[in-house]
């Protein structure tokens, strides 16, 4: 800087910034800057003289290049530059993702500019367009600027798209092999913006296909920005609009004619698409005579040991039964329909297991449904490994119920006479029913206590006169977790691994948050034990307030009730005080400890279910608040 901008700096702080950010773009040229070379396969890159920070003023460009079969994509690791000065960054980092011929100069005008803590957190992992990736890190004036990351190169022939274009001026594929991969446009680099793709997958006699998307990178901001959507065809209808916030590996199966559509927003490099495989696999199906029904088999888990119980559920069954007891054709002898976990082993059943083993999912009623108009009755069995839990989370619930007021009114007819899903799931060695639901309310998630859970599907109404019309779009979507824990918790909280459902909140990690019970807003699992604890500094306690209280329960909630409960103590061994909450008898106001340390335990039988709590702790310095009042 010249002596005369140092005076003026001295006089205007707000000026200095600015001719900091003016003299900075007019001085910053590229041909004057320090380049370095990585043509290796991989490796790790620096900023001169890391971990110490450069000296400014400075400027560096990376060259990351590779052959033409291949992209270049950059981690970045550590990154300390400073934050921007309104709209400008001072000190920065560019990445030049899309230049073809090698070379980039001050003409160059597709690149991405950051600076920040928030914005380099954002923005991490970067692949070229082409074979070629530049990074230019220039530092005007901080003196704390520090860069560290690797790189590696990825083969463009492993992007490959198992499907004819159907156009050449349209994108839209037909799938034609049994077996393959779909990559979204331009991937792994950014899909273009304002783009429409469809993959159609036609239908195989005899085979059913299944899609396992391993990557969905979308816009983060809204759904209706970028889509990934699957629709049922021949009539064409919904079945499944997915955005970022889904968990992958994501999985789908049908046996119908399926379309895939992939749309993208109007705003450049803002998704990077899907990745998905998908293989058509022969239904084996089998008919045997109508010996074992799925209410027999039920009937009989009560009865048998837990060894005997697993041959039970995965018995190989034949064809469809209708709720007529007559046996449905072998077109549609899918059901019963098993889901297993790929973290469950049973040896001797793998050969039934392998077309439907995965960890999550999605699944529709109407891939189930029998051809012929008739009564019919399907179960789901959802088998996870020995710790694991099934969850159930109904995306759609739209079963036929009666219009009129005759005799058949839905007012006058149970949930168990009419079409209905009942859920049922394993208690100790028999499999105890949780709820029948019926109608078109949503129902709430389930979860299992063990892992076995089982939907029975079962329509009455297509017997007792009732027209069938082919718009007609009665069923339910589900997806289906099978999760090693008991599912999401606030991310402050550290896990007991000694203890099956055990959580601890410490006063020094966060002063405030949320929890809930397991599962909620839904049904919280059956024969549940588990423990919060809350440790605060020497001078805090802690206050619980809850937002929403359904544990079910009578009175006093004793045991002799047999009510679920939460308790409250403020010691680590038994508390004689015994501060139960269930039922009508719910928590008024907060709940303050008497010390630094808080318990609460919340215990569930095996009979009610409810929707559990959701609540709000507040660690609170008892020191500050006696200070304020003596001011």
């Amino acid at each position: 800087m010249f002596q005369w901008q140092q005076n003026i700096c001295a006089a205007s702080i707000i000026f200095c910034i600015i001719l900091f950010i003016s003299d900075s773009d007019a001085t910053l040229k590229l041909s004057k800057c320090k380049k370095a070379l990585f043509d290796h396969k991989n490796g790790t890159f620096y900023s001169v003289g890391f971990p110490k920070p450069i000296l400014p003023p400075q400027c560096f460009i990376y060259h990351f290049e590779a052959s033409l079969e291949y992209f270049v994509e950059v981690e970045i690791e550590t990154a300390e530059i400073p934050s921007s000065i309104g709209d400008f960054c001072v000190d920065f980092l560019r990445i030049y993702e899309e230049e073809k011929d090698g070379t980039i100069d001050d003409g160059s005008i597709n690149y991405r500019e950051l600076c920040g803590k928030s914005n380099l957190l954002e923005n991490r992992n970067f692949i070229s367009a082409f074979n070629h990736l530049f990074i230019v890190i220039n530092v005007e004036t901080s003196q704390s600027v520090r860069i560290k990351g690797s790189y590696h190169l990825l083969s463009k022939a492993d992007y490959y798209i198992d499907a004819l274009k159907t156009a050449p001026d349209i994108c839209e594929y037909q799938v034609n092999a049994l077996k393959g991969q779909l990559v979204s446009p331009q991937y792994p680099y950014y899909s273009p913006p304002n783009i429409s793709c469809t993959y159609h997958f036609p239908s195989f006699r005899g085979h059913r296909l299944h899609l396992n998307i391993t990557v969905l990178d979308l816009s983060k901001r809204t759904c209706s920005e970028s889509q990934l959507s699957l629709y049922r065809l021949n009539p064409r209808r919904i079945l499944e609009r997915l955005c970022s916030s889904i968990d992958i590996p994501y999985t789908f199966s049908s046996i119908q004619e399926l379309l895939l559509e992939f749309r993208t927003s109007s705003l450049k490099r803002q998704t990077r698409g899907f990745q998905l495989s998908f293989e058509y696999i022969p239904i084996k199906l089998q008919i045997q005579p109508s010996t074992n029904s799925t209410t027999t088999s039920q009937q009989q888990l009560s009865a048998e040991t837990p060894s005997q119980l697993w041959s039970i559920i995965l018995e190989k069954q034949g064809g469809g039964i209708d709720i007529n007891g007559q046996q449905q054709s072998a077109v549609v002898s899918q059901c019963p329909v098993r889901i297993i976990s790929s973290r469950a082993s049973f040896p001797i059943y793998e050969e039934s297991m392998t077309p439907s083993s995965n960890n999550s999912g999605v699944l529709s009623s109407e891939h189930f449904v029998p051809s012929e108009k008739v009564n019919f009755k399907c179960q789901f069995v959802f088998i996870g490994a020995p710790e694991e839990h099934v969850q159930i989370t109904f995306r759609k619930f739209q079963l036929f119920a009666w219009k009129d007021k005759g005799v058949n009114s839905t007012s006058e007819l149970r949930c168990e006479e009419m079409d209905h899903v009942s859920a049922h799931v394993l208690v100790g060695s028999r499999m105890s029913k949780i709820y029948d639901f019926c109608g078109s309310e949503i129902p709430p998630p389930l979860m299992s206590a063990k892992n076995i859970l089982t939907l029975d599907y079962i329509v009455k109404s297509i017997g007792n006169g009732r027209h069938i019309d082919v718009e007609d779009d009665y069923g339910f979507v589900i997806e289906y977790r099978f999760l090693p824990d008991w599912g999401k918790q606030p991310p402050e909280v550290s896990k007991d691994p000694s203890k099956p459902c055990a959580y601890t909140f410490n006063g020094t990690v966060q002063t405030s948050g949320q929890f809930w019970s397991p599962n909620h807003p839904g049904f919280y699992p059956r024969n549940l034990d588990c423990e919060y604890v809350f440790f605060g500094k020497d001078t805090q306690i802690v206050v619980i307030h809850f937002e929403y209280f359904d544990i079910e329960g009578f009175g006093q909630c004793e045991d002799a009730t047999h009510s679920d409960y939460v308790l409250f103590s403020n010691y680590k061994t038994i508390d004689r005080t015994n501060r139960r909450y269930c039922g009508s008898l719910r928590p008024n106001g907060d709940i303050p400890s008497e010390s630094n340390y808080f318990r609460m335990a919340f215990r569930t039988n095996d009979i009610f279910d409810g929707t559990g709590f959701y609540a709000q702790y507040q660690f609170i310095d008892q020191r500050k608040i006696f200070l304020q009042t003596l001011l």
